[in-house]
């Protein structure tokens, strides 16, 4: 089935020429709109000088400045953050190691005192040695908290701080409870 268009151009003669040659009209009309002109068969453009606006110079320079400017505190800050990690590494091995310090001294008076507590000649009271081991566990825990905080911000001295009283409360706790006992005996 042959639709009404295709039949149309099936009637077509296509071997009419044009009554003219249109090329130079066209050839005219490129040189006019493009810039270019026609020498014989080949077109070739023509080279006309822009004037650039004043301002463009300084627009550009500006610019260039901007990027500049960019590139460099972004050098800086990043050489601040390495400056800053290094000083953040150095802060926490120091602390790491007041940390192991404190607690090979508060494990040796703890190892003393938890073996009076568990004193195998059954002469303690079993309530102190039950509290003694509640004060244990309660500072074990409070302790491994502020560890791990530490290691979290190892920049701030207070937790430093905090866990070196906790570590003397604990050793506090546990004497007071000693001298209960040696008391009642």
């Amino acid at each position: 089935m042959t639709t009404p268009r295709k039949r149309q151009l099936d009637e077509l003669n296509w071997d009419i020429e044009p009554k003219r040659d249109l090329w130079p009209e066209i050839a005219a009309r490129i040189e006019q709109d493009s810039g270019a002109y026609i020498d014989g068969n080949n077109v070739k453009p023509i080279i006309v000088k822009q004037h650039t606006p004043a301002w463009m110079s300084i627009a550009m320079a500006a610019c260039l400045m901007i990027a500049i400017g960019s590139v460099s505190i972004s050098y800086y800050s990043m050489q601040r953050n390495d400056e800053y990690l290094q000083v953040h590494a150095t802060v926490l091995m120091q602390h790491q190691e007041t940390i192991r310090a404190i607690e090979a001294q508060h494990q040796e008076v703890k190892t003393r005192l938890v073996a009076l507590l568990n004193n195998p000649d059954g002469s303690l009271n079993p309530n102190l040695v039950a509290e003694a081991n509640a004060i244990l566990s309660t500072t074990s825990q409070a302790s491994a908290q502020i560890k791990q905080a530490i290691h979290n911000a190892p920049d701030k001295q207070g937790y430093l701080n905090m866990l070196v009283k906790t570590y003397q409360r604990e050793t506090e706790l546990l004497n007071r409870i000693k001298l209960s006992q040696e008391l009642s005996i």
